[in-house]
């Protein structure tokens, strides 16, 4: 027993620094599952952030199950998503894919029912300019994650962190990196 209350403390002890350092765990399906570190600088096209959704979207994915309580002003858990695009560029939805104009296209279905067979209300199909200061969120773990397909921008502002990987599992969806570096080269083009 003694060494069992040991061992929690020092787990326990240890979380907690990890915590201060910026180091988070990601368990659900959204991106691989795995240890992510915080790190300095604004989101950009292709950073994977923590998110609090505007209250309007987030009292929604509260009331399905799609969030769980977390530390959010509203009561709810930040999203773990990729920024697709962000202010100035166009995003032109489907029902079977996303594409940032100039850049590139990425298979993604947007659903008509959720996982238990509730009505969704994807954006309008079509082109989507995004205004200064808005970012375009996919992810890429998880077909039927809940994301930009389905409430659209959201402001710059929510980002509560940009993470990047420490040690992961493979991902389900192994077209994101591909489409990530090549992003990066025509931006950098």
């Amino acid at each position: 027993m003694r060494f069992l209350l040991v061992a929690f403390s020092f787990g326990f002890i240890a979380s907690c620094v990890a915590f201060h350092l910026g180091f988070r765990c990601n368990y659900t399906p959204s991106v691989s599952r795995g240890l992510y570190r915080s790190v300095e600088g604004d989101a950009k096209s292709g950073d994977l952030v923590a998110v609090c959704l505007p209250p309007a979207i987030s009292s929604v994915g509260l009331e399905r199950g799609y969030l769980g309580p977390g530390t959010c002003a509203d009561g709810a858990m930040p999203v773990l998503k990729y920024v697709l695009a962000a202010g100035g560029d166009e995003v032109e939805l489907d029902w079977a894919s996303v594409s940032v104009v100039g850049r590139g296209s990425y298979r993604l279905r947007t659903l008509s029912v959720d996982g238990v067979g509730r009505s969704l209300a994807p954006i309008s199909r079509g082109r989507h300019r995004l205004a200064p200061g808005e970012l375009w969120l996919v992810s890429a773990g998880h077909r039927r994650s809940w994301d930009s397909r389905y409430y659209g921008p959201v402001p710059e502002t929510a980002v509560r962190s940009v993470f990047v990987p420490v040690i992961t599992a493979p991902s389900d969806a192994p077209g994101w990196p591909a489409l990530h570096r090549h992003w990066q080269s025509v931006d950098k083009q």
